[in-house]
C-alpha cells in the first residue's frame, strides 16, 4: 500500500492506493528503494503520471494528469451528462469512475449532476463506500444523504458494530444522530457491561448527553450505588454527585442516598464545607442540620476574617437559631 498525497496550488488530498495498481511499481521495495522514480496510476477518467526522486521510503515529485477520451461518452451512455475537462479531472481523483455509476443505478439512486458526482468523490462516497452501506441497507435514493452520513463519520464498519449490538436496521437519520451524539461501539458495549444492556438508541443518546459514562456507572457501583434506574442515574449526574463526591462526603461521616446527596450537592454542601464546618466544631452534623447551617452560615470564613475576635470557640458554640445570616451580624455583634 502506498499513501499518495498530491498538491496543487492551495490544494491537496491523500488517499491510500494498493501498490499494485501503481503501473511502475511492482517489485520495487521502496523502504530501501534511492533515486529517480516514475511511475503511472490510471483510472478510468484517465491516467496520473509521476515522476520524481525517492529516498527511504518518502518520495516526491510532479504529476501529469491525461485524459480519456473516451469518458465522456461512456457517461453518456450510462445516462450520465458529459463533464468539463476540471470534472473529469477531480473525478480522476476522486476513483469515481465506471463502477460508482454503475452501482448508483444498480441500487436505484436517481442520476445526479456531474458535479454531484464530483462532490461525492471529494467527501470520501467512493465505490467500495457505496456498496457496503447498499448491502447494509443504506440504499437512499440519492447522493446528498449518502454524503452527509459520510461527512458525520457514519461507515460500514460503525453500522456493522452498532448491529451486532442489537441496534439494527436504524434509519440514517437515527443512526448520524447516534453517531453526533457520541454513541459508539465501545460506549454501548461499556453501558451493558455495567448492567445497562436493555436501552433503546434513545435512551443512550440522552445517558450520553448528560454524561452518563460507562466509567461513572462503575464508580457509583464502586460507591455502593449499584442498580440505580437509568433516570435517577442521569438526574444525579445533572446535580454533579460525582463517585469523587459520594466517598469524599462518605468519609466525613455522611452516608446517605443518592436523593439525599443531591440535596447537600444542590445546596453546595461538598467535602470542603463539610469539612470547614467540623473544624469549627459542627462534626458529624445530619444531614438536616449541616443544610440548615448551608444555608445559613456560608460566610463563616468571610466573618472570622472581618472579626477576628470571635474565635471558632465562640462561633462553635453558637446555637443554631443565630445562623441566619453570619455577614448580617457582624456589625450588631462589634
Amino acid at each position: 500500500m502506498v499513501h499518495l498525497r498530491v498538491t496543487e496550488q492551495d490544494s491537496s488530498s491523500s488517499t491510500d492506493v494498493p501498490t499494485a495498481q501503481l503501473e511502475g511499481l511492482t517489485g520495487v521495495k521502496l523502504s530501501t528503494a534511492n533515486g529517480p522514480i516514475q511511475f503511472k496510476l490510471r483510472r478510468d477518467a484517465g491516467t496520473f503520471a509521476f515522476d520524481g526522486v525517492v529516498k527511504n521510503g518518502v518520495g516526491a515529485g510532479t504529476f501529469e494528469f491525461t485524459a480519456d477520451p473516451a469518458f465522456a461518452d461512456g457517461l453518456a451512455k450510462r445516462g450520465f451528462s458529459r463533464p468539463t475537462a476540471r470534472e473529469q479531472y477531480k473525478l480522476a481523483r476522486a476513483d469515481v469512475g465506471y463502477a460508482f455509476l454503475d452501482e448508483l443505478t444498480a441500487q436505484g439512486y436517481a442520476k445526479p449532476q456531474t458535479e454531484d458526482l464530483v462532490r461525492a468523490g471529494e467527501h470520501g462516497v467512493s465505490s467500495t463506500y457505496l456498496r457496503d452501506m447498499g448491502a447494509l441497507g443504506y440504499r437512499l435514493g440519492a447522493l446528498d444523504p449518502l454524503i452527509t452520513l459520510r461527512d458525520h463519520g457514519i461507515t460500514p464498519e460503525y453500522v456493522r458494530e452498532l448491529s451486532e449490538l442489537g441496534y439494527k436496521g436504524l434509519a440514517a437519520d437515527a443512526i448520524r444522530q447516534a453517531r453526533d451524539h457520541g454513541i459508539t461501539p465501545t460506549y454501548v458495549r461499556g453501558m451493558r457491561d455495567a448492567g445497562y444492556g436493555s436501552l433503546s438508541m434513545e435512551q443512550l443518546i440522552t445517558a450520553r448527553d448528560h454524561g452518563v459514562t460507562p466509567e461513572y456507572v462503575r464508580g457509583l457501583g464502586d460507591a455502593g450505588y449499584r442498580t440505580v434506574a437509568l433516570d435517577e442515574l442521569i438526574d444525579v449526574r445533572d446535580h454533579g454527585v460525582t463517585p469523587d463526591y459520594v466517598r469524599e462526603m462518605r468519609q466525613l461521616g455522611y452516608q446517605l442516598p443518592l436523593s439525599g446527596l443531591v440535596e447537600l450537592r444542590d445546596h453546595g454542601v461538598d467535602a470542603r464545607y463539610a469539612g470547614e464546618m467540623a473544624d469549627l466544631g459542627y462534626k458529624n452534623l445530619p444531614a438536616p442540620a449541616i443544610l440548615k447551617r448551608s444555608d445559613g452560615c456560608r460566610s463563616i470564613r468571610t466573618y472570622e476574617a472581618t472579626w477576628p475576635q470571635y474565635s471558632k470557640t465562640r462561633l462553635g458554640a453558637w446555637p443554631a437559631a443565630r445562623c441566619s445570616s453570619s455577614r448580617s451580624y457582624g456589625p450588631s455583634l462589634l
